[in-house]
């Protein structure tokens, strides 16, 4: 079937070939002055209707034509809708209204208006008028209103498409993990030793005639004091980890991250044993287990009802001033501390805090230790500076070895952390702890 084009130009070559055929009937009449007028009224009619037909052929191959247009739009557009739903721009999205919007507009009932298409490079310009996006769904969906490639395949982040390109951030460093605050060696006077074993003498009985002298030539009291020797071990806490020499050498940082990460663990056993160490083979004699036990009958002698944990740490206190110690600091669980810093008045005013203020911590008008490292609901007041003292015979140091074990055949690196100290208590009554009515562990 011939096609539009080729039936517009048979028809027009008709028309043409009828109008040379009147003209050459009429031109001899014409040469020859025979009805001449007569004639010319002739052409024009015949003309005229030449015209119409020509006209009315034209209107009919321009409808034709309209039609085969059309008919090609709506596949191509119905194509493209269905192509531009399947594309990786609408897989796995939610029904943004960009989307239901989308689907509305492209209905057979309601066709998207495709009527300026351009083509350039391959790719086909949309514009897409009988609908409009907002700002955000134009930057979520550039597929709808950009330039969408012949096979319409979108490009993605997708590992098949271009998502092998996207370059990920990282954040320079390890992020470490919350580390315990380490207090208790900085409440004690520290020293240094060049041996394994700390020995000091103190006194350990005193009988004490001292007085007035009945008279001249008379006898005085004679006074005695006993001696004993103690003695501490310096005793060792150390860890290590094994790392490849090739992760040390590539992971920059790694090294002294791990310096710093396994020296902390060794301090804070340290910690814990300063003030928990049983005294038991290779623990150290912690300041809690040699400490006096609270006298809760100095609460009663002073008359106090109801005890509060702030009553029981100022007898506390007492006690250790009637040791003939100077009492210098507190320790306490968090937990106790921040139960005690809210405490309030009749008037619901905090007591010993301002919530808009940050205070130096204080009971009594001595410094609060607040040490994780404490027992759950149990206290220590002492004269730190008098009655015991940290004896180091090597600070926390780190190696690296690669001669341990197999290393050097592996490529690894053994990474060992180590101290060596002793702890002596001098003075054991120097020392008191006891137990607080507000624990954690009670749900007080």
């Amino acid at each position: 079937m011939p096609s539009i084009e080729e039936q517009i130009k048979e028809s027009v070559a008709g028309i043409n070939k009828g109008l040379t055929d009147v003209m050459a009937d009429l031109e001899p009449k014409i040469k020859q002055g025979e009805e001449a007028q007569k004639g010319v009224a002739d052409l024009k009619e015949q003309v005229q209707t030449i015209s119409k037909d020509v006209e009315k052929k034209v209107d009919e191959l321009l409808v034709l034509k309209q039609k085969e247009i059309e008919e090609r739009q709506d596949k191509f557009e119905t194509e493209m809708a269905e192509k531009l739903r399947k594309s990786a721009a609408f897989k796995g999205r939610p029904e943004t209204p960009g989307i239901v919007c989308f689907n509305a507009a492209t209905r057979k009932e309601n066709p998207i208006d495709l009527t300026e298409i351009t083509k350039s490079r391959g790719s086909r310009k949309i514009a897409l008028k009988s609908w409009r996006l907002s700002a955000d769904d134009r930057r979520s969906y550039p597929l709808l209103t950009g330039d969408v490639p012949g096979d319409m395949k979108a490009i993605t982040n997708a590992d098949a498409s271009a998502g092998d390109a996207v370059d990920y951030m990282r954040v320079p460093g390890i992020v470490r993990p919350g580390e315990q605050p380490l207090l208790i060696r900085d409440l004690l006077p520290i020293g240094r030793t060049s041996s394994d074993l700390v020995r000091f003498v103190r006194e350990s009985a005193v009988t004490d005639a001292a007085g007035i002298q009945a008279g001249q030539g008379a006898d005085k009291g004679e006074s005695d004091f006993d001696f004993a020797a103690a003695s501490e071990e310096v005793e060792t806490i150390a860890t290590y980890v094994i790392a490849s020499t090739q992760i040390l050498q590539d992971a920059v940082g790694l090294q002294s991250y791990l310096d710093s990460r396994v020296r902390f663990l060794v301090l804070l056993v340290e910690d814990n044993q300063l003030l928990n160490g049983d005294g038991t083979t290779n623990n150290l004699n912690g300041l809690i287990t040699q400490a006096t036990a609270f006298n809760a009958g100095l609460l009663t002698n002073l008359g106090v009802a109801s005890a509060t944990d702030l009553d029981t740490l100022r007898a506390a206190i007492l006690q250790v001033t009637l040791a003939n110690f100077p009492a210098t600091g507190i320790v306490l669980p968090p937990f106790n501390w921040a139960s005690i810093e809210l405490t309030k008045d009749s008037q619901n005013r905090y007591i010993f805090t301002n919530p808009q203020n940050t205070t130096a911590p204080r009971i009594w008008g001595l410094p609060v230790v607040p040490s994780q490292s404490a027992p759950d609901g149990e206290f220590l007041v002492g004269a730190f500076s008098l009655g015991a003292q940290v004896w180091d015979r090597m600070d926390a140091a780190v190696q690296f070895s690669t001669e341990d074990s197999d290393n050097f055949r592996k490529n690894l690196v053994t990474i060992r952390a180590e101290e060596r100290l002793a702890l002596t208590v001098y003075r054991p009554t120097s020392f008191v702890t006891g137990a607080l009515a507000n624990a954690q562990g009670s749900g007080s």
